[in-house]
């Protein structure tokens, strides 16, 4: 992730806010006295900020799910891993 100072943002902003929306990249900005922050695009923000697809319904989570449980009921068993010199 791209970083900058609060003072080469400051000479710089037009330039790096264009760098930002354009890269999709977010910025953290750090500054001398206080916590950084991090400068991202609107649109990057509000596709974080949508809810996720709801899949519960769907027939491929149904079988996500299911494929889960049947991994669960198999019982493994443990095995000693052989030594790669004597197998050859």
């Amino acid at each position: 992730m791209k970083q900058a100072k609060l003072s080469d943002l400051r000479r710089n902003l037009s330039s790096m806010l264009n760098a930002v929306n354009n890269d999709h990249e977010p910025l953290i900005v750090t500054r001398r006295r206080g916590k950084p922050v991090v400068m991202m695009s609107l649109e990057d923000f509000q596709a974080m900020d949508r809810p996720a697809p709801r899949f519960a319904t769907s027939p491929s989570m149904d079988r996500l799910i299911n494929s889960f449980a049947e991994v669960d009921e198999i019982a493994f068993l443990p095995h000693a891993l052989e030594d790669s010199k004597k197998s050859q």
